[in-house]
């Protein structure tokens, strides 16, 4: 595997806090000025400018099968848009604290979100109507994980002053189905990987493979001291690392070795995003720039 600087791009002029791609061919960044700027992953020629909220955004989910993604921001509020032409087609209002967190469940007829007032909440897609909630959480929440099947959602707590428990909800019925057993100190989001695995990281510095049905650590991989953990592959097995402060890995955590390496050409990386087809990697920093990298298997 090889690592491939492509681009920098310097047109954004505040902190990006929020990446994803739609179809692998366009690719979304969200600031902390609540704009979102939309590229065409061929050429990162910028095709959108949108000013999409009164608060930072603080997540984006892309829908598979169409032109749209949703937004989450500190403004309390979600919006769904059409990155093609930048229209806005409906926001969702009913959190009392900022939006923290995005998914979609159910082939993408339902949003599920996550926020600083402790709750998830359930959105039908089609009506923007409020379809359910999930509260009790003591802090904001990090990330969702729905699963296809059964329908429930896994949701991680952004509290890194103690460890807290993963918590699962049956998202149809909006019951708590358990917690887990093994506190976890949420880093860098998660993943869950096609066969059902659930892999997080720690702030221990390790990778964390969990049995999802057991609620408990099923495997640990430590990662190398001197690095930070940026992002996982959404197939699991390797992670992106800042290394050292001056360069960008992709480790193979289950072997324990670097695949992959380049210079990191950006100072502060604070959001890192790694396509679905895992072929290219977005590294997002603190003073606005966004570079892209191209991964190969040569």
């Amino acid at each position: 595997m090889r690592l491939y600087p492509a681009d920098t791009y310097r047109g954004q002029d505040a902190p990006i806090t929020a990446l994803t791609a739609l179809h692998n061919r366009i690719f979304i960044s969200g600031t902390e000025n609540g704009s979102l700027f939309t590229y065409s992953l061929d050429d990162m020629i910028p095709s959108l400018t949108i000013c999409a909220h009164q608060g930072a955004v603080r997540a984006l989910a892309a829908f598979r099968d169409s032109h749209f993604i949703v937004s989450a921001s500190a403004d309390q509020s979600l919006t769904l848009w059409n990155v093609e032409t930048g229209e806005c087609a409906r926001t969702l209002l009913g959190h009392e604290g900022a939006v923290t967190a995005v998914a979609l469940a159910d082939e993408g007829r339902v949003i599920v979100s996550g926020s600083a007032d402790g709750t998830v909440r359930l959105w039908d897609t089609l009506t923007g109507e409020q379809c359910g909630v999930c509260a009790g959480h003591p802090s904001a929440v990090s990330w969702l994980l729905p699963l296809a099947s059964p329908p429930h959602v896994l949701v991680g707590l952004a509290d890194d002053s103690a460890p807290q428990p993963i918590y699962v909800w049956n998202y149809r019925s909006g019951q708590q189905v358990r917690q887990f057993a093994e506190p976890y100190r949420a880093n860098s989001g998660a993943v869950l990987t096609e066969d059902g695995q659930l892999l997080t990281g720690s702030a221990s510095g390790e990778i964390l493979r969990w049995d999802v049905q057991r609620g408990c650590v099923a495997q640990r991989w430590p990662l190398p001291a001197e690095s930070v953990l940026l992002a996982l592959f959404p197939h699991g097995r390797y992670a992106v690392l800042s290394m050292n402060g001056s360069q960008l890995v992709v480790w193979d955590f289950t072997q324990g070795e670097a695949v992959a390496s380049a210079e990191l050409t950006l100072s502060s990386p604070v959001q890192a995003f790694v396509t679905p087809d895992s072929r290219r990697v977005m590294i997002g920093s603190a003073d606005g720039l966004l570079s892209v990298y191209r991964l190969s298997s040569g």
